[in-house]
């Protein structure tokens, strides 16, 4: 719905709407981890509604309620991805949402995916959502690590996108990861581009 031509009051009162409707729903029952995944991102990515702090609160706790196992790799990085972009406006406040324990949670579920079935594109999102908050995750880090080095072992892993690698490097370096494999690995994708 989000990508709807239709008139900016229009699309302000169905997002505004939806948002209610999105928050009667239960967090313990009624969300999956691709439905947490899909909301958040949507309204990330809107400029039609100011993100509200209510509705990423309702999604955060649900999103802690979804065993970590439920969640793949996309969803994590939508996830992730979504609160990082709205953390200065929903994170104002005493109304604000706490990033903390969204944050560990999917840590938790990225942990949960095996390094080696990760793609360039689902790492970099993860890692620059962590990044961008200055959440330095260590166990989360080294599992991003290893799939950077199980990728560069996979001849399958297909071309490399300029921005996941630039959004990688921009982690590595915002992070403080010193890990000379990596780097390497990155930096001989920035040559092959």
């Amino acid at each position: 719905f989000i990508k709807l031509e239709v008139p900016g009051e229009v699309a302000s009162f169905l997002l505004e709407y939806m948002a209610v409707v999105t928050q009667i729903l239960e967090v313990d029952t009624d969300f999956t981890s691709q439905a947490v995944s899909n909301i958040a991102n949507a309204y990330a990515r809107t400029s039609a509604v100011t993100p509200d702090r209510i509705l990423f609160h309702h999604l955060s706790m649900a999103a802690q309620h979804l065993p970590p196992t439920s969640f793949n790799a996309q969803s994590v990085a939508n996830i992730v991805n979504a609160f990082a972009k709205v953390a200065h406006l929903v994170c104002r406040s005493d109304a604000a949402v706490d990033l903390e324990p969204l944050f560990c949670h999917m840590s938790e579920a990225s942990l949960a995916i095996p390094a080696e079935t990760l793609d360039y594109q689902n790492v970099a999102n993860i890692m620059n959502a962590y990044a961008k908050l200055g959440i330095r995750d260590l166990p989360l880090l080294d599992h991003m690590q290893e799939a950077i080095v199980a990728l560069a072992s996979r001849e399958s892993a297909g071309p490399h996108d300029p921005q996941a690698i630039a959004n990688m490097l921009h982690a590595v370096a915002v992070l403080n990861i010193p890990n000379a494999t990596v780097l390497s690995i990155l930096i001989r994708n920035v040559v092959e581009l």
